[in-house]
């Protein structure tokens, strides 16, 4: 695993340096926003990787399953009925796909 965070770590190291050579060419609103939003917060938005104890995303049913969800399935985890539905799907999904029945 910490291999595997350090490679993520170089390769978005090496897409923000592709950003930073390139930096000219981007239109002055969108400089604004990656000087105010990306660049002076960049190694606190990568932090987690270095350290296990920083979650990567502050969603705990994305935590406890480990995997983050798109925007139409996050919706679901609103409502106590939202939730049961989902996860009611999702075993009769694994079922489905795992399970032979003979």
């Amino acid at each position: 695993k910490i291999v595997l965070n350090k490679i993520l770590q170089k390769k978005r190291l090496k897409n923000l340096k592709i950003i930073i050579e390139n930096y000219d060419s981007i239109p002055e609103v969108l400089m604004q926003f990656v000087n105010k939003h990306v660049l002076n917060h960049f190694k606190r938005y990568i932090e987690y990787l270095d350290d296990e104890n920083i979650e990567k995303t502050s969603n705990k049913v994305e935590n406890y399953y480990r995997q983050t969800n798109p925007e139409k399935i996050k919706k679901t985890y609103k409502t106590k009925n939202g939730i049961l539905t989902f996860l009611d799907y999702q075993m009769k999904n694994w079922t489905k796909n795992h399970i032979k029945i003979k």
